[in-house]
């Protein structure tokens, strides 16, 4: 064993803590080497070495735990596996290993930054999204994660990432007023009732309670209009696309009862999205939607795996239409081509973490579906005209 060689206790009470049984560990690394030729070891929550053996020999070190750990705390606050860079230039990932809602420690794999960002332009760069999804599906089929609650985790953080995009979209627009802000949403969140698209919808919603947020301040009653305004709209909108009147009148009464009640804006917002399923609840036996609502579930589909390498083929199918049929349909109602806009789509996320995080550069852009980070500079600087550096220092300091 090498000098500088972290000791990692290899007895079966170390598993144990961590809620795995020996013979089910050793059967994920074997399946999950033979698949990547990646290591499998366990840490603890903070980090610290359990079993298994990390290639990097000073894996016993401090900044190598903190990263771990790390991974593992995000890895179950998003629900998903989470990338982490290692100080001595290598890529980890994690997933948590749960007793129920315990969290008990994490499975963790790594490679060197080369392996996942090559040199030489003709080398394949490991397919890191790929390796983390089948970490989580390897976790998930042995039952050592609480699979139930990570995908609450992720739904969660799907919606404070459409929260999160609907406020960079206001800001960068710059300040209008809310009635402006209205008038341009409105119709976005209408047409998306009337096609029972309830993942459009709430985007729409979400981007119309950012603009009530930052028109009406902290004043409550203010905000509380506005949702009455909402809930009006929805309602007709669903009515007058054939939703059942019972159910309307019987979602108006209730939520209405409980509006005067609420306190805080969180419990607007989660009214909010309470009226707009019983809303959508109503239109659920409407007929099948036409072209424009592909097209909303092929956008939508994109908007939700942008961090991954999808293709047109991938979008075609959430869309439920063929390749060819999608390529027709796509441009005519989204105004752009399928690479041209999952481009866009992909920047707007990286301006989104280079604004709010400190992350590596290598990893914001694999969180936005870029193996290669040399291609990631380009499209960035081709869609914002700043490399992304200098949008990060910029959107700081604007």
């Amino acid at each position: 064993m090498p000098k500088n060689a972290p000791q990692i206790p290899e007895r079966d009470s170390a598993l144990s803590a961590a809620g795995l049984d020996p013979a089910v560990f050793r059967r994920m690394a074997a399946r999950y080497r033979a698949r990547w030729r990646l290591p499998l070891y366990v840490v603890a929550p903070d980090g610290t070495l359990l079993a298994g053996r990390p290639p990097c020999r000073q894996g016993g070190c401090d900044t190598c735990r903190a990263a771990r750990g790390l991974a593992v705390s995000e890895a179950l606050r998003w629900g998903e596996p989470a990338v982490e860079f290692c100080p001595r230039r290598r890529i980890l990932w994690a997933v948590p290993v749960m007793r129920n809602q315990e969290l008990l420690g994490g499975l963790v794999s790594e490679a060197e930054e080369s392996r996942v960002f090559p040199a030489d332009p003709a080398a394949a760069p490991l397919d890191v999204r790929g390796a983390c999804a089948d970490l989580l599906a390897l976790a998930e089929e042995f039952n050592v994660t609480n699979a139930a609650l990570l995908a609450a985790h992720r739904a969660r953080h799907g919606q404070e990432q459409l929260r999160a995009e609907a406020i960079h979209a206001w800001k960068a627009r710059g300040a209008d007023d809310m009635r402006e802000a209205w008038l341009r949403e409105e119709p976005a969140l209408i047409d998306a009732v009337r096609r029972g698209d309830a993942p459009e919808a709430r985007a729409a919603l979400n981007r119309v309670l950012v603009a009530i947020h930052f028109s009406a301040g902290r004043s409550l009653d203010v905000i509380k209009s506005y949702c009455m305004e909402l809930a009006v709209t929805l309602s007709r909108a669903a009515a007058e696309a054939g939703g059942s009147p019972a159910a309307l009148l019987g979602a108006n009464y209730e939520q209405m009862a409980a509006l005067s009640r609420l306190d805080s804006e969180e419990e607007l917002l989660a009214w909010l999205i309470g009226l707009l399923q019983r809303v959508m609840d109503s239109l659920a036996a409407r007929v099948a939607p036409d072209q424009s609502a592909q097209c909303a579930r092929a956008l939508r589909f994109m908007r939700e795996h942008c961090g991954k390498r999808i293709t047109r083929d991938d979008a075609a199918r959430a869309a439920g239409v063929s390749p060819s049929h999608f390529s027709r349909i796509f441009k005519r109602h989204a105004d752009r081509g399928f690479a041209d806009l999952l481009n866009q789509m992909r920047v707007n996320r990286a301006c989104e973490l280079l604004t709010r995080s400190d992350r590596e550069l290598c990893l914001i852009a694999l969180d936005c579906g870029f193996s290669d980070q040399s291609y990631f500079q380009k499209v960035f600087r081709r869609y914002t005209g700043q490399t992304p550096a200098r949008y990060r220092v910029s959107s700081r300091t604007g």
